[in-house]
């Protein structure tokens, strides 16, 4: 007869197995065992194999491959996949390309093989989806690279008369689908392609799962680069360099992100089927948060990304829509995210996110956005953006979207010509040096949700919108006016200090700031600031986080 104790043994036992640490080499062999002495070949052999607790090293080297991890790791027992110590690991999306055949009007030429794609056709993939401008013609996701810098491609529209090849300026190229089984690539290098091999770009990803809830998984010391995802909008799937597919509990730190047609990293929205409910336009925001609400919403999320470089990501270089809640960004390099602007749209910045529920983003360095360093869109509460340098942005360096907060913005370097555009409510500014100026208005007769406290539980849905106002600022020092006038919720202004911007100087390269402030421009008594203090935003029974920082010093860098 078998006992009760034993039967639970039985279950148990998967869980309790002893870790494993299996390796990953550029030499190894993916029919060997993965261990230190015969490793893997391929991430992806040990992704279909690394459970709860197990650890998958990868040595030094290149690993042309998209990592889809079958398996997920627990709170207690995450499984990590992390470089060599001392080695650099790069995971790219792109392959070399060879075979290269000069022509007589001096171009090169070659045919690739649509069955060499790894989910992602470059000659007829392009960038599309909603809130998505295409500024009137096609924009490939893939890229063509040599020595580490892409070449411009060219419109297929280009090609309509398939007898010639128009002449194409150095550093550029085009592809041209063909009517079989492979495409043609035409480019003018700056060097042989037969000695210098370029790369194209043709996989969507490098770290992705495509199946949702691959929860605690770590990604450590590793640099993914040179990937074709598409746009990145919030209500649908959220694909990106690396992304987390709708799952709990990641943690990415000190890796390297860069190179992808649109996102770099994505803490977003998973596949569904609401996007085709949106097609009527009388539907609103709020019912979708009601639908996620409905679903495991509560159980995604409660990510860390620490210490990453993200950068030349042509939308965004983190975004995340509802996914991304409860999550923290700390020590982050953020940069050159939608810099080029070929063609427009939404959700550009180094930083986009739909509700923001209880989420930190501290001590980054967010900076030559094209648009925004930090966009927070549409139910934003309980978020501390909080000691973190701005500057070099195009557009503005926080832009604060319909939320009804509360939303702590302190103790940072705001340093770009615009700082802020608020279509919003219930935001506190403590201890900031803010440089620019100041946007007001936008959606504000959109009604987005508010949460009960700490949670991702609806409040109300379709009851408040978000009127402009309810501002507070609290020592900060100030080179541009934004006090707004006919707000709905008055905003209130105490000890602040107020420097012109012409007094204030700014390091392109690095966001170090100094204030020459001239003589008789004296320093309020900056008071202490507590949560208490600062109050409670319109509609939303919650308080601010508690403030860390107080005073703001003249010269030097946050951090």
């Amino acid at each position: 007869m078998i006992s009760a104790a034993s039967v639970a043994a039985c279950v148990l036992a998967p869980f309790c197995a002893t870790a494993q640490e299996y390796f990953v080499a550029t030499n190894g062999d993916d029919a060997a065992d993965g261990s230190a002495a015969k490793p893997w070949r391929t991430i992806g052999r040990a992704a279909l194999v690394a459970a709860a607790g197990d650890v998958v090293t990868i040595r030094g080297g290149t690993y042309r491959e998209w990592v889809k991890p079958v398996n997920a790791g627990r709170a207690d027992a995450p499984i990590v996949y992390q470089a060599a110590k001392g080695e650099k690991v790069v995971v790219t999306g792109a392959d070399p390309v060879r075979g290269w055949t000069k022509r007589p009007d001096g171009l090169w030429e070659t045919l690739v093989a649509y069955d060499t794609f790894g989910g992602l056709n470059p000659f007829t993939d392009f960038i599309t989806g909603r809130w998505f401008e295409r500024k009137g013609r096609d924009h490939f996701r893939t890229r063509l690279i040599q020595d580490g810098r892409p070449l411009k491609l060219l419109g297929v529209e280009v090609f309509r008369d398939m007898n010639g090849v128009p002449k194409l300026e150095k550093g550029s190229a085009a592809l041209v689908p063909g009517r079989g089984a492979s495409g043609r690539i035409v480019a003018a290098f700056a060097r042989d392609p037969n000695e210098s091999v370029p790369e194209l770009v043709v996989r969507p990803a490098c770290f992705y799962p495509v199946l949702q809830r691959r929860d605690y998984i770590t990604l450590r010391g590793l640099s993914f680069v040179n990937t074709g995802p598409d746009w990145a909008y919030p209500r649908a799937e959220q694909v990106g360099v690396v992304g987390t597919n709708w799952s709990r509990g990641w943690t990415v730190e000190d890796c390297e992100i860069a190179g992808s047609s649109c996102a770099g990293l994505t803490l977003g929205i998973c596949a569904n089927d609401f996007d085709s409910f949106w097609r009527d336009p009388k539907q609103r925001f709020y019912l979708w948060a009601k639908r996620m609400s409905e679903r495991d919403w509560k159980d995604v999320g409660h990510h860390v990304v620490r210490r990453c470089r993200i950068t030349d990501c042509g939308q965004a270089g983190i975004c995340g829509a509802y996914g991304g809640a409860f999550s923290t960004i700390e020590d982050c390099d953020i940069s050159y995210c939608y810099w080029k602007k070929p063609y427009f749209g939404q959700e550009m910045g180094c930083i986009k996110l739909h509700a923001a529920i209880d989420v930190t983003i501290a001590r980054c360095r967010l900076h030559h956005s094209g648009t925004f360093g930090i966009w927070l869109d549409w139910m934003a509460q309980g978020t501390r953006i909080t000691g973190n340098r701005l500057w070099a942005n195009g557009a503005f360096d926080i832009y604060l979207e319909v939320n009804h907060g509360p939303i702590l913005i302190e103790g940072n370097d705001m340093l770009s010509n615009m700082a802020c555009w608020s279509a919003t409510q219930g935001a506190a500014f403590v201890g900031n040096r803010i440089r620019g100026g100041y946007r007001k208005g936008g959606d504000e007769a959109r009604r987005t949700p508010v949460f009960k406290p700490h949670s991702v539980v609806p409040d109300s849905l379709d009851k408040y919108s978000c009127e402009h106002g309810a501002f507070v600022y609290v020592n900060n020092i100030l080179g541009g006016n934004p006090r707004f006038k006919n707000e709905v919720h008055p905003s209130r202004y105490e000890d602040n200090w107020p420097i012109p911007a012409k007094y204030w100087s700014v390091d392109d390269a690095t966001g170090a700031c100094r204030i020459n402030p001239p003589e008789g421009f004296k320093a309020p008594d900056f008071k202490p600031v507590d949560a208490k203090r600062l109050g409670k935003p319109p509609f939303v029974d919650q308080a601010f986080p508690e403030p860390t920082f107080c005073k703001p010093q003249l010269e030097g860098t946050i951090q």
